[in-house]
């Protein structure tokens, strides 16, 4: 059973043609087994020969996936064997982006404008338990072997932009620099046990890794 609270506001982006300002804030909430949350605003304003505009909008939210799968080997001359898979992955996210424009009007032919954009995720996780029967239909023994995966991921993007606009008459000149800067760092780690026919535990090996880019 789940029941969702919604909350949504439209927004027309369109420039203020006075000294004016507008806001809005929206959110959602939805209740299940792990419940979502969304929220966010936005601000657009204009005073004099300035202009603005920013928004924010904050998500958080948990996931649990559970899959069943079944395959089966079937060749000439070789043993038949059939995998039997199972799967539960829990996953939890928490993110937060954003929107900046602001535009100065030097004169009514020429203005100059920045803008921003960016996404921070500072806390993805994701645990899965995986378990795998490996079942021989022949002389070969049956075993199985499970996994345990935990990974860790920090994720950021940043962009930004400066430009001139100059109009000639009925012509329009537009010139700007652009940035933008991504980063995503993630750890993980692999823990796999292996059994006989028996359940008698055979091995174990771990697996560790840590990446940037």
């Amino acid at each position: 059973m789940q029941a969702a609270g919604n909350g949504v506001i439209n927004i027309v982006m369109k420039k203020l043609r006075k000294d004016s300002y507008s806001a809005n804030f929206q959110q959602q909430f939805k209740r299940g087994v792990f419940n979502k949350y969304k929220a966010g605003g936005s601000v657009l304003a204009k005073y004099r020969k300035w202009y603005f505009n920013f928004s924010y909008n904050y998500d958080q939210r948990k996931d649990q996936l559970e899959e069943n799968n079944s395959i089966r080997f079937i060749e000439n001359g070789a043993t038949e064997s059939e995998w039997q898979e199972e799967n539960s992955r829990i996953s939890q996210l928490y993110s937060h982006t954003y929107s900046a424009f602001t535009e100065y009007e030097i004169k009514p032919d020429a203005s100059i404008s920045f803008r921003s954009a960016g996404k921070l995720v500072p806390d993805y996780q994701a645990n899965t338990l995986s378990g795998t029967n490996i079942m021989n239909i022949g002389a070969a023994p049956d075993s199985s072997f499970s996994n345990s995966i935990n990974a860790r991921v920090v994720n950021q993007y940043l962009d930004g932009f400066v430009g001139y606009k100059q109009k000639f008459g009925k012509v329009q000149l537009s010139t700007g620099v652009d940035y933008s800067q991504y980063f995503k760092s993630r750890d993980q780690f692999v823990d796999s046990e292996f059994f006989d026919e028996m359940g008698d535990l055979k091995s174990t090996s771990t697996f560790e890794q840590t990446a940037d880019q």
